[in-house]
This record gives structure tokens, C-alpha cells and sequence, in this order.
């Protein structure tokens, strides 16, 4: 398609345009996966896994499968990000695998749906723990939860427009602040047990829910607290020698969280007992009434601190998402332009930004219905990529590729079973209409992909052009290069 385009420095035409570049280092994928799966799940989601699992052995069973699930799933998707160089993640993976169509739509659902539903949810736990302390005993006004929710979103997107230095540093800085609260809770946890209060693991097991379907629901809410073990492929052309640093990244960042969510599950067992965790609304806050005293305050700056870096490393990827379907040409082509000074994805960082804003805004956007959104669109998308894995070893010309790292084939098998499994079970145990509407949204894509990608239709009165004129004028971003802007 011929569209307009504004000269560009000699910076980037002297290079064929621009590139992300590989500044991410082993300790910035660290920071961004641990930093990214340490959000909001661990503190409020032991609640939703002892109810449906029923019993205090049972809730630690699910936590150590499902940071097991994390990590094989992570695993599988070491070979595609080795094997395919490309930035993205999923939608890179689906749309060599399947084609255009089912790219399309993989990337449409994480854009529209997944991503900005999971970053509304981290913003809106980071709003009401910030609130809380204010309002002691009763909620904190809407109005104001959303307002903060919003400076939030405002807030990382300028850091991640200016700089990837920048945007990475933050994250380790957060990363460091939720490890110590995480620390302080263990150590709490265990000065408890070492004074004897053991009684909660008596009979550990009693009151265990015997539904399979109960347990998909609780493994779902478990996943929640590990989402973000696959930041690492949305930014595979950003890290720094990729075939070493990736499964260093992965082998040492989602164990290391495993073992942090059970010390922790531990904690909050050996403090509070069954009930009193499923009455409280936040077990963090609870937890640290009973054992801070005094300086209980450090649980609410500690999670908002949490939160924050988790929103941070989500943009951080959502962006590169956006950045590889424009530059793919499935989304608007400007928003896989790069800034011409800066080399970050700012058109994307922006349009990623707007989309989190009107998920935060409606009234009925509260954590769970975000949450259903979320779960159901993502665990459809992870099943489809853990197939293509199979997809690549029998098809041309990956099957033809020395492979860097590559998985055992029944990995990627399994993986794609329990995709399965944590999509239908919850069907079956408790069905939503927000699985309805987010089946509307998936297939919805098809109305923008006919026209505009299949049949190639331009907006009327050079709309498109001005857009893109525009922002190339006033953010000043440039087309990446060449190789970058391949189709299919």
C-alpha cells in the first residue's frame, strides 16, 4: 500500500531505517520476568486458591504446580524465541505457524484483550492499595481509585517512551523493593514458626475439594500469580546474546519465584488460619496487622511498588507487541515506527497506553470480570502457540533449522493439554459471560481483518496518511527497516 511518508534523518536512512536495539542485559530479563510475574497475585490470590482448593496442603500443592506449569510452558518457549528472531511473542510465532488470518487474530486478542485487561488489573490493585491507608475501614472513593489507576498507566508510558534504559532500571528497582517485601513476609513467616505456631499444618489435608474442575479454577487463579513467564519473548530481538542469556533468564527467574510463592503461602499459614485468610480482602495487609505491628505500613507502599513494576514490564512488552503487527502490517503501519532518537517504540508505548485507559475507565472494570477476560483469550492463545511448536518441527523451513535449544517434543504436547484442560474446566465449574463476550471479541478481529488486511481498503480522504504524516512530524518516529517491515 503506497502511503505518504516524511524524510527521515540521516541517522536512519543511512541505516535503511531503524532497529531495536540488544541492550537488555541477563540481570535487566531477570528483573523484567520476576518483576513481571511479582504483581498483585501473590498477595490477594492465596484467598480464590484455598477456597476452590479447600484445604491448607492442597492450596500449596497448586501453587508448586503451577509455578511447574509456568516453568515448562517457559521452557517451550525458549525454542521458538531462539528459533524464530523476531519480536512479539505469540503473534510472531502464530503468524508463521498458521498464517496471516489466525496471526491477525492472535495479535488482535492480545492487543485489545489480554494485554490491556492485564495491565487494567495491575493498575486498579496498585489504586487500591495506594488508597487504602487513607480511607482505614471502608473503601477508598471510585472516582479516585480510577484517577490513580490512570496516573498510573500516564506514568509508565513516559518511561517507557523515553528510554529502554530507563523503563529497565525501573524495573529493577521494583523488582528489588517487592523481593524485600517478599523477604520481610518469609522472615516473618518463619520467626512465627520457630515460636511454635505450626497448628495450621495439622491436618493439612483436611477439607480437600475432590472436583477436577475446582482444581482448574484453582490452578487458573495460581496462574494469574505466575503470568509473565513468557515477558521474555515479546523483547527476544532486545537481549543481549540471546542463545546464552534466554535460558539463563528463564532457568533462574521462575524457580526462584516458586520458591518465593510457597515461603510466602507458608508465611501467611503459619499467621492466619483457613478461615480468617478466606474473610480477608487483601491476606497481605492482613498478615502484616498481625506480625509489623508499627510498621504494617510497609505492606501497602511494598505492594504498590509491586504492582507499579508489573504494569511497567507489561507496557514494556505490550509495546513490542503493537511495534511487530504494525510493522507486519496487521495494525495501523505507524505503530511499528521507532523513536528516531530515542529507539523506542513510542507510537506503540502510546497506543498501548490509551487502550489500558479504556479498560480502567468503566465502572464494571473491576479485578474479576478483567480477570475472566484475561484468562480465558491468553490460555487460548498459549495453546495454540505450544502447537505450533509441533507445527515447526515437521514444517518448512524450520524443520530444516539447526535449532539452538530445543525442547523434548512431548513438552510442548503436554503444555498445550493443560492449556486446554484451564480453558474447558472452568467452563464446566463456573461458567461467565465474560467467556462469551471474549469468544465476540476473539472472532470480532475478522470485521477490521477482511477489509483493511485481506482486501487491502484504505480509509477515505487520505485519513490514513494524515495520521501517519502526523505522527511522524510530531513524535518524531521513523519506519524501522526493511527486514523489519517483511510480510508474508
Amino acid at each position: 500500500m503506497d502511503r505518504t511518508r516524511l524524510s527521515v534523518s540521516s541517522k536512519a536512512s543511512s541505516n535503511g531505517g531503524v532497529k531495536l536495539q540488544r541492550n537488555l542485559t541477563v540481570w535487566g530479563g531477570i528483573a523484567l520476568v520476576v518483576g513481571a510475574m511479582i504483581g498483585s497475585g501473590i498477595f490477594v490470590s492465596p484467598t480464590g486458591i484455598l477456597k476452590e482448593s479447600g484445604s491448607v496442603g492442597s492450596s500449596l500443592i497448586i501453587w508448586a504446580v503451577a509455578g511447574s506449569i509456568a516453568t515448562l510452558n517457559a521452557l517451550c518457549y525458549i525454542e521458538l524465541g531462539l528459533l524464530i528472531d523476531g519480536t512479539g511473542a505469540e503473534y510472531s510465532y502464530c503468524n508463521d505457524a498458521y498464517g496471516s488470518l489466525i496471526g491477525f487474530l492472535v495479535g488482535w486478542t492480545q492487543l485489545i484483550m489480554a494485554k490491556p485487561a492485564g495491565l487494567a488489573v495491575m493498575v486498579t490493585a496498585f489504586a487500591d492499595y495506594t488508597s487504602a491507608p487513607f480511607y482505614p475501614g471502608c473503601d477508598a472513593p471510585e472516582l479516585l481509585k480510577k484517577c490513580l489507576s490512570i496516573c498510573a498507566i500516564m506514568f509508565i508510558m513516559i518511561v517507557n517512551g523515553l528510554s529502554v534504559k530507563a523503563s529497565e532500571r525501573m524495573q529493577i528497582i521494583f523488582t528489588v523493593v517487592k523481593l524485600l517485601l517478599i523477604s520481610a513476609i518469609v522472615i516473618g513467616g518463619f520467626v512465627e514458626i520457630a515460636n511454635g505456631n505450626t497448628e495450621n499444618f495439622e491436618n493439612g489435608f483436611e477439607g480437600t475439594n475432590p472436583s477436577v474442575s475446582a482444581w482448574a479454577v484453582a490452578i487458573y487463579n495460581g496462574m494469574w500469580s505466575y503470568e509473565g513467564w513468557n515477558q521474555l519473548n515479546f523483547v527476544s530481538q532486545e537481549l543481549v546474546d540471546p542463545e546464552r542469556n534466554f535460558p539463563l533468564v528463564i532457568i533462574g527467574g521462575i524457580p526462584l519465584v516458586t520458591l518465593l510463592y510457597l515461603l510466602v503461602n507458608v508465611s501467611y499459614f503459619t499467621v492466619m488460619s483457613p478461615s480468617e485468610l478466606l474473610q480477608s480482602p487483601a491476606v497481605a495487609t492482613t498478615f502484616g496487622a498481625k506480625v509489623f505491628g508499627s510498621f504494617s505500613w510497609i505492606v501497602p507502599v511494598g505492594v504498590a511498588c509491586s504492582t507499579l513494576g508489573s504494569s511497567n514490564g507489561n507496557a514494556f512488552t505490550s509495546a513490542r507487541l503493537a511495534y511487530a503487527a504494525g510493522g507486519k502490517g496487521h495494525f495501523p503501519r505507524f505503530l511499528g515506527y521507532l523513536s528516531n532518537e530515542r529507539l523506542t517504540p513510542l507510537m506503540a508505548v502510546i497506543f498501548n497506553a490509551v487502550i489500558g485507559i479504556v479498560m480502567v475507565l468503566p465502572k464494571s472494570s473491576n479485578i474479576k470480570n478483567l480477570l475472566d477476560y484475561f484468562s480465558f483469550a491468553t490460555w487460548t492463545l498459549y495453546a495454540l502457540t505450544f502447537i505450533s511448536i509441533i507445527i515447526f518441527r515437521f514444517r518448512k523451513p524450520y524443520c530444516d533449522v539447526e535449532r539452538k535449544f530445543k525442547i523434548w517434543l512431548p513438552f510442548p504436547i503436554l503444555a498445550a493439554a493443560i492449556s486446554l484442560y484451564l480453558i474447558i474446566a472452568p467452563l464446566i465449574e463456573e461458567p461467565s459471560l465474560a467467556y462469551l463476550l471474549a469468544t465476540c471479541i476473539i472472532f470480532g478481529g475478522l470485521l477490521f481483518y477482511i477489509p483493511f488486511v485481506y482486501l487491502d481498503w484504505n480509509l477515505p480522504f487520505g485519513i490514513y496518511n494524515k495520521i501517519e504524516i502526523f505522527c511522524q512530524k510530531y513524535f518524531e518516529v521513523v519506519p524501522v527497516s526493511a527486514q523489519e517491515l517483511k510480510t508474508e
